[in-house]
């Protein structure tokens, strides 16, 4: 019950910023993310993610749904999680984070697997 109601209430207040965070990280070059690969991650719960990361992704991208979590398995490497959102007007992003919640990159969903089936 307690999941199904952080569900509800992820659904309804996810944020919708994602004009902004776009353009934060597209002006960030410096990233050392491969949003591609996907060897190293691994499906998460988004009550499973870091509360930091939580709280940005909600912050960050409210009113957005968010659909797919995965979170890197470290691997001697900072933790890292790629979020899958939908939001309010349909367009649907990945946007990769670190563990402090700072939004690392995003992409859109269909670049973002046209990208993945090529390699």
């Amino acid at each position: 019950m307690k999941k199904l109601v952080l569900m509800m209430v992820m659904v309804v207040s996810c944020v919708c910023m994602s004009q902004n965070g776009y353009a934060q990280a597209g002006q960030d070059g410096n990233t050392d993310i491969d949003m591609l690969s996907m060897k190293n991650f691994y499906a998460v719960d988004i009550v499973d993610v870091d509360l930091a990361t939580q709280e940005a992704i909600y912050n960050a991208y409210e009113n957005c749904l968010i659909k797919e979590v995965y979170k890197s398995n470290g691997g001697g490497s900072p933790i890292q999680y790629k979020v899958s959102l939908e939001t309010t007007d349909q367009r649907n992003l990945v946007v990769a984070f670190d563990e402090s919640g700072h939004v690392l990159k995003v992409m859109p969903e269909d670049e973002y697997l046209a990208a993945r089936k090529k390699n």
